[in-house]
C-alpha cells in the first residue's frame, strides 16, 4: 500500500476529502519523525513502538580496507502483539 492508497482509505473511513486525509497522514508521519529526531520513543497502542539507536561501526570493503562511517541514528519498529495477531489471522 502506498501513500495515495492509504490516504484514500482514511478519507473513505472518515468521510473526508482525500486531500484532507493526505494532510492527516503527513501530520502523523512528520510528528513521528520529529519525535524520534528529538531522541524520544513513540508508542502507539495496538500498533507498535518506534525508537532510535545510534550505529557507530566500521565497515569492511570487499578489498579488505576498513571504512569508518560517521555515527547515525537507525530507526527500529517493533509491532505490538495485537498487530502481530492481526497479521497472523488470529483476530479480525
Amino acid at each position: 500500500m502506498n501513500r495515495t492508497n492509504f490516504s484514500s482509505k482514511i478519507a473513505k473511513f472518515c468521510g473526508i476529502s482525500i486531500q484532507d486525509a493526505k494532510q492527516i497522514l503527513d501530520f502523523i508521519t512528520d510528528t513521528i519523525g520529529e519525535t524520534l529526531a528529538n531522541g524520544e520513543e513513540v508508542h502507539i497502542t495496538g500498533f507498535g513502538n518506534f525508537k532510535t539507536h545510534t550505529v557507530d561501526k566500521d565497515f569492511r570493503m570487499p578489498n579488505g580496507e576498513i571504512f569508518k562511517k560517521e555515527p547515525f541514528k537507525a530507526i527500529k519498529f517493533a509491532a505490538t502483539g495485537k498487530l502481530k495477531d492481526k497479521v497472523n489471522g488470529r483476530i479480525e
